[in-house]
């Protein structure tokens, strides 16, 4: 008798009746409660998916049908997408970039008017056109003025999806089949979703005590303040988010540098899940950086080399001003340095595994078989159709910049960058952060900010350059190989993921411009009907016309070349020479370098508690089987009590506004 062939896995779709039926329940209901806190507070109210996916489990179980793991899979992660996106937005912003009096403080040195007068008619009508008279509204949001900046803007989301789904497809099969990584994170969602599915009680147990936990936290850092400050006008809050800023305990010691630590229990997650040799390391790259760095460049031997960072540098700076400033003098261009030696290194040292499964999945059809994927030509001419797209549109509209400077950055810097920080994101848990120019292209598209240190360098001044740029990203895509895992550990068609953005995507434009429109004609944007934009877009307005009025030079090619050069040195002595004596990641490594000092502190000590406590009290074995489900109950509970919160205060206000 011959031996019994193993049957492969079987990988089933999350795209059904249901699921899609979902899509409506977001776009109508989810999206308008994001918009409105994204307008009150600044956050989106992506917690409301967990909302979502319980109300729709739970009606499926009293119909008599369960879910099956695929179909919450979608609902998961597309429920959080549509909540975190209004395209039309973006167009109210623009006219208030336009028309507001502090973009005529600023002036374009290419043509020495104010800087209304220079913006592109394809980013938002010209100053003075009969389009300012229009009122807020409706109206505004769609007529003949608009029709240019709407139509680059639903080519720009094409152009994103096209990269950033292919990009994923590549490197999931680099960092789920080649070179499998663990991505902690990873185990979390995959554990809510399977015990949603199965309610297990040795799953649901640990599951319910963390939804307890995530509760009572989430009510006292973020439900109750918010309710507070909209129904009493006085945000109660007792804990600050989204960190307890110690740094001036450091200050008088090591002025510039950064300390504190993460309240939100989220950040503590992935400490549970990584070996502590890796978190050592992550520790020591995030103090390098951010307590060490930020000193001696702001007061130390080296603040002769940043006279920008060392003159604005003040004491009592809190965390979130000493990163932005620090950031953009100091660290922009060395992490450009660090994020290509961290994407180039690695392939170096495994080129090998790297090309054999490369040539394994142009040739054969198992992946494409098994994770419903299409082959790997197809999904190279999909990145370079996103990106070549996006390159003749750049170059239509900017046609004197340099193309071999616009293609190398559009095709390489997204291509490594995704590369690098999906792996960060495998190892770690966490992405190599980027800072995004404060000026969304007209494409709809923002772009890191090195970008536009790379703009002043090339001595291009016109000032229409600041309105689009090729695309330059790639984050997305690292991040959506951390859900492609969440979709092989459900066994869940990859395909069926971006087959759902492309559904929910025109659902998500219509019901945008509905209450986008809705919201504009109940009061002005910015208004102090909505706080946050009052806050907000003032200051975003300013920092873009910084680069639009050629104010600050941030790039700075020699640091850029001696980060890389740098890192690379490091990257090969550790992978080669250390490993045999040492646990050492090179990626680690940079991540930390990345990582603020309150969220590498939060990993630290959630490492040692789960080291040293959890299993101690527990059992080794008990714990590992009961982290993942804990941490998914505490996201979940979390989650909840936020979404409820919001649609307290929500009920609150339309209450307030009726006329008996």
């Amino acid at each position: 008798m011959g031996m019994k062939r193993e049957e492969p896995e079987k990988f089933e779709s999350g795209l059904t009746f249901v699921s899609s039926i979902s899509f409506f329940y977001a776009a109508l209901c989810l999206l308008p409660v994001a918009l409105y806190m994204s307008m009150m507070t600044g956050t989106t109210a992506t917690f409301s998916a967990y909302v979502g996916i319980l109300l729709f489990s739970e009606l499926m179980r009293m119909s008599g049908r369960k879910l099956k793991p695929q179909e919450i899979f979608i609902l998961y992660y597309l429920l959080g997408y549509s909540s975190s996106w209004f395209p039309f937005y973006d167009y109210v912003y623009r006219r208030y970039y336009v028309e507001s009096p502090i973009s005529f403080m600023f002036t374009d040195p290419y043509s020495g008017k104010p800087v209304p007068y220079v913006v592109p008619y394809w980013w938002a009508p010209p100053y003075g056109s009969p389009y300012y008279k229009i009122p807020g509204g409706y109206a505004a949001l769609v007529n003949q003025y608009m029709l240019v900046p709407i139509l680059l803007g639903i080519l720009g989301y094409f152009i994103w999806w096209l990269a950033e789904s292919s990009l994923a497809l590549i490197i999931s099969q680099l960092y789920l089949e080649a070179e499998p990584l663990p991505f902690p994170l990873a185990q979390i969602d995959a554990e809510m979703i399977t015990t949603l599915t199965e309610r297990d009680t040795k799953r649901m147990i640990p599951l319910i005590l963390g939804g307890v936990v995530g509760a009572v936290w989430g009510f006292v850092l973020y439900a109750f303040p918010f309710i507070s400050q909209h129904v009493a006008g006085i945000p109660y809050s007792f804990i600050p988010v989204p960190w307890v800023d110690m740094t001036n305990l450091l200050e008088q010691y090591m002025p510039g540098a950064i300390f504190g630590i993460a309240t939100d229990l989220i950040a503590y997650f992935s400490g549970f899940f990584l070996p502590t040799s890796l978190v050592i390391q992550m520790v020591g790259g995030s103090f390098a950086i951010w307590i060490v760095g930020n000193w001696l460049t702001a007061r130390g031997f080296l603040s002769q080399y940043f006279p920008q960072w060392r003159s604005e540098y003040t004491y009592g700076m809190p965390i979130s001003l000493i990163w932005q400033r620090s950031y953009l003098w100091v660290w922009a261009s060395f992490q450009v340095g660090v994020i290509f030696s961290a994407a180039v290194i690695p392939i170096a040292i495994r080129a090998k595994t790297i090309y054999s499964s490369f040539k394994s999945l142009m040739s054969l059809k198992k992946y494409e078989r098994r994770y419903g994927a299409p082959s790997l030509p197809i999904l190279l001419a999909m990145f370079f159709a996103g990106t070549g797209l996006s390159l003749v549109i750049f170059h239509i509209l900017i046609p004197d910049f340099p193309v071999w400077l616009s293609v190398s950055f559009s095709i390489g810097w997204t291509f490594l960058y995704a590369l690098s920080s999906a792996r960060a994101i495998g190892t770690t848990g966490s992405p190599i952060p980027v800072q995004f120019s404060p000026i969304t292209g007209a494409t709809g598209l923002a772009t890191p900010i090195f970008w536009n240190g790379i703009i002043l360098a090339t001595g291009y001044n016109k000032p229409d350059i600041w309105f689009i740029a090729p695309y330059v990203r790639g984050d997305w895509a690292a991040g959506w190989v951390q859900t492609l895992k969440v979709a092989q550990l459900t066994r869940t068609k990859f395909f069926d993921f971006f087959k759902g953005i492309l559904i929910i995507t025109p659902l998500v434009w219509i019901m945008s411009f509905i209450y986008v429109g809705f919201f504009w004609q109940m009061a002005p944007i910015p208004s102090s009907t909505y706080p946050w934009t009052a806050i907000s877009w003032p200051i975003n307005v300013i920092s873009s016309n910084l680069w639009v009025s050629r104010s600050l030079k941030i790039f700075k090619p020699d640091l850029l070349i001696g980060a890389f050069i740098g890192m690379s040195i490091i990257g090969l002595v550790g992978e080669l020479l250390l490993t045999r004596f040492i646990p050492f990641s090179m990626i680690g490594l940079v991540t930390g370098m990345f990582t603020l000092p309150p969220y590498s502190m939060a990993i630290l000590i959630s490492n040692l508690l789960g080291r040293f406590v959890f299993n101690r009290i527990l059992g080794r074995e008990r714990w590992s089987q009961i982290r993942a489900p804990l941490c998914a109950g505490i996201a979940l509970g979390e989650g909840i009590i936020v979404a409820l919160g919001i649609s307290t205060v929500l009920i609150y206000k339309s209450m307030w506004s009726l006329p008996f």
